[in-house]
Parts: structure tokens; sequence; C-alpha cells
């Protein structure tokens, strides 16, 4: 009889472990849900704010670039839309704004000014 009461007491046991194992896997499974929600919301707002400045790049350099489809990716025709050296245009305008924001509010000497506005003209020269 006591060997039937260990072998129950061993099969409780072992569901008891079982339970736990369970248990644990279910609250994996609720965070990886939350996960794969979380990245659905961020890819949403990613599509949504790409859809934005594709539409915009789109208006501003006054190109179709179409719609969503097996044959068009719109954010590629917006990119592709922009003419070269745009980009490395308004980076340099960054610069050169961040440049005279320096000279105008922060105390520099008069070698570091001299330094700025010559980095500034030779940055001004490039855009042009």
């Amino acid at each position: 009889m006591s060997n039937l009461n260990d072998i129950i007491n061993q099969q409780r046991e072992e569901i008891a472990q079982l339970r736990t194992q369970l248990a644990k896997a279910n609250e994996r499974v609720k965070e990886l849900e939350q996960d794969v929600l979380e990245e659905i919301e961020n890819r949403d707002s990613r599509e949504e704010w790409l859809d934005k400045l594709s539409s915009e790049i789109s208006r501003y350099f006054c190109v179709d670039i179409g719609e969503h489809s097996s044959a068009n990716n719109p954010w590629l025709e917006a990119f592709e839309a922009i003419p070269e050296g745009t980009l490395n245009k308004f980076a340099i305008e960054k610069k050169v704004e961040a440049l005279d924001w320096l000279r105008s509010n922060t105390s520099i000497d008069m070698h570091m000014a001299i330094a700025m506005n010559l980095y500034a003209e030779q940055l001004r020269k490039e855009q042009e």
C-alpha cells in the first residue's frame, strides 16, 4: 500500500511541477503577446510617419509618388524624388545655423570666433 501511496505522491508532485511550468509558460506567452502588440503599434506609427513624410516630399517637389502596391513603394519614390545634394545642403545649412547660434549665444575667444567664421564661410561656399 505504501508503494501505491509513493507512486500517487510522485505523480502529484510531478503534476504540481508541470502546473508551475505551465503557469510560467503562460506568463511568458502573455509577455510575448504584449511585445508583439507593441511592435505592431510601433510599425503602424512608423508607417504613418513615412506616409506623411513621403506625401510632404511629393508635394514639395511636385512629384507623383503613387500609392502602395506590389509594383510601387511610395516611400522609395519619395526618397528618389529628392534631388541629389538636397540632403547635404540641408545638413550644411543646419551646421551654419549652429555655428551662428554658438557665436551669438556663447562666450568664445577671438581665435575661436575667427575659426568659426572661416568654417561657416567654407560651409556656405559648399552650399552654393
